[in-house]
């Protein structure tokens, strides 16, 4: 089975000392998913069950397994082992529970199988941590696909960070450059669907030619009450490609 899993790294610098020239990474979270988020994946993925059937059963399932957590059981959700622990001190002859010193905790402990596909990962080192907008994944809502193609006229989402579109220069936006003629086509930001700092949601122009495209964001977006004067441009790790 191919393996389309792809993990990002970006590197932050390590100041041991002055001189230090170590770096250390980090895992970029290239999403954040609900129950819904996957209750809609497993539907585009052709399940013969309703949403509403998958959910209820995720929501026995949780229920249950919270149910045995808290009755000391070890359970396997999904790839990890979960049981709670605790953590604090006694003292010899007192045995009283202490909310202030004694804590119970949640213990995660991956799968030997998921163990292996963490090795077997796509591993992507993006380099030294991005200060301006970052993309990190799109995703083709017709298609399904990630990181691999848009459609004319569909829905394209863009996750990421510090993306939100806004400014007054006239090169903010989205924009999609073909790369075999140079032909462009802009989406301002006025006229996308969603424009958050994580997430950006754009209708793809309904006569893009077939082939393969640069994705540019620009945006001078710092934080949620800072613009940059000079605007920035982030672009996929992939280029997209129309059919």
């Amino acid at each position: 089975m191919k393996n389309s899993s792809s993990l990002i790294i970006e590197l932050y610098d390590l100041k041991v000392s002055p001189e230090s020239k170590k770096q250390f990474g980090r895992v970029v979270t290239t999403k954040t998913l609900s129950e819904e988020d996957i209750i809609q994946r497993i539907v585009e993925r052709g399940s013969e069950f309703h949403p509403s059937t998958i959910k209820a059963a995720l929501e026995l399932f949780r229920e249950m397994a919270e149910e045995e957590l808290l009755n000391g059981a070890s359970v396997t959700i999904g790839p990890a082992i979960f049981k709670l622990g605790m953590y604090g001190t006694f003292y010899k002859n007192e045995e009283n529970w202490n909310p202030e010193t004694h804590k119970i905790e949640l213990q995660v402990t991956p799968l030997a199988s998921f163990k292996r596909k963490m090795k077997e990962a796509n591993i992507v080192i993006r380099g030294g941590a991005s200060v301006g907008p970052c993309i990190n994944t799109f995703y083709d809502k017709i298609t399904g696909k990630m990181n691999e193609c848009i459609t004319r006229g569909g829905a394209v989402i863009i996750e990421g960070s510090r993306m939100k579109i806004t400014g007054t220069h006239e090169s903010n936006g989205i924009e999609l450059v073909h790369v075999e003629t140079g032909t462009s086509w802009k989406i301002p930001g006025n006229v996308l669907a969603v424009n958050y700092p994580l997430k950006v949601i754009f209708v793809a122009p309904p006569d893009l030619l077939p082939g393969e495209y640069l994705l540019k964001l620009t945006t001078q977006y710092s934080n949620s009450s800072t613009l940059v004067t000079e605007p920035r441009t982030a672009m996929p790790l992939v280029n997209p490609v129309v059919y």
